[in-house]
């Protein structure tokens, strides 16, 4: 997995999780959001994940928010032409899901949290791909209409931890 510190003042590391098993033709990927607090417990209130895949070998098919930490909005945001979810299950490489924590939740997090799952689908054979986490400067959604930047609302974010796919080539 590939790691970057993004800054020295942070409460949060987030992390996309993977299977652990190689993929081939046909599988489902299953890739986890999934926040870790530096230093214990920290409360959360907003996570703005953009993430970006490679569309030639995997397909996006939506999220799953079995198992997840509840919440008020778990959702693939702002679907318009220009957005950076083109539809309301985006396809063309890049997407952005927003989550809010349950109003007057004071829970703290503690350990680390599921935030929400991202499914694919892997639809042609590869030997290895990623999906990343991805902030407003990156050129594939140069000139999109991003509601925010990849974050964490209450302490940022320190270090993001991308899935690499295993495939069975």
């Amino acid at each position: 997995m590939a790691t970057t510190t993004l800054s020295p003042k942070y409460k949060f590391d987030l992390t996309l999780q993977g299977p652990s098993n190689p993929v081939v033709l046909g599988d489902a990927v299953n890739v986890k959001i999934i926040v870790s607090p530096s230093t214990l417990p920290q409360m959360l209130s907003y996570v703005a994940t953009i993430f970006a895949w490679d569309k030639t070998k995997l397909e996006f098919m939506g999220i799953d928010k079995t198992g997840a930490r509840p919440s008020t909005m778990s959702a693939l945001d702002w679907v318009c032409p220009t957005c950076v979810n083109e539809k309301s299950i985006p396809k063309d490489g890049t997407g952005f899901h927003n989550f809010w924590n349950k109003l007057g939740d004071k829970t703290p997090v503690a350990e680390p949290t599921l935030i929400v799952t991202l499914k694919f689908k892997a639809i042609a054979n590869f030997t290895e791909t990623t999906i990343e986490v991805i902030n407003q400067a990156d050129p594939r959604v140069a000139g999109l209409n991003i509601l925010d930047d990849t974050g964490i609302a209450l302490g940022g974010i320190g270090k993001i931890t991308n899935a690499v796919i295993k495939g069975s080539l």
